[in-house]
């Protein structure tokens, strides 16, 4: 399937270099066509042809940027990918690491950390970072944590 796609976008930027190379034939004919003096209705045709291949490439990268977006729903940036490590009071987490996004909730990360410690999903657990009480709801980058920060559990029975 990446390969259909791979040549698909090849084949639409093919397209689309020759349509811009076209274009700039094109141009290139009527500035030499202005300097001879053409009739207006040659020059109107020219720059309607413009227009239509302007069109034809706007067109065309629309829909290779469709085609990588459409196909590629899952890339992320990869700054905004970072490691969070767990430590719990109790020592049975002991620098657990998660990976995760700046833009996912500590509730999405807490559950990563619940599967494979499931015996915290039964307590009422406090997560704190520097001495700041995290809220499960609100989004990593809210934080400002880091690549590598630690998060202590505190695990309330």
């Amino acid at each position: 399937m990446n390969l259909n796609l791979k040549n698909t976008i090849n084949r639409l930027k093919d397209e689309n270099n020759n349509l811009k190379n076209e274009l700039e034939n094109t141009k290139i004919i009527i500035s030499n066509l202005q300097n001879q003096n053409i009739n207006n209705n040659e020059l109107e045709k020219l720059k309607e042809e413009i227009r239509l291949k302007k069109n034809i490439i706007n067109n065309l990268n629309n829909e290779l940027q469709n085609e990588k977006n459409k196909n590629n729903p899952a890339c992320f940036r990869f700054d905004d990918i970072i490691v969070i490590k767990f430590i719990s009071t109790n020592q049975k987490i002991n620098n657990y690491p998660i990976k995760c996004l700046k833009t996912n909730t500590f509730a999405e990360i807490e559950e990563k950390l619940y599967k494979t410690f499931n015996e915290f999903r039964e307590t009422n657990n406090t997560l704190l970072c520097n001495g700041t009480n995290i809220l499960r709801f609100k989004k990593i980058s809210d934080y400002n944590l880091n690549d590598g920060d630690t998060i202590q559990l505190e695990k309330n029975e």
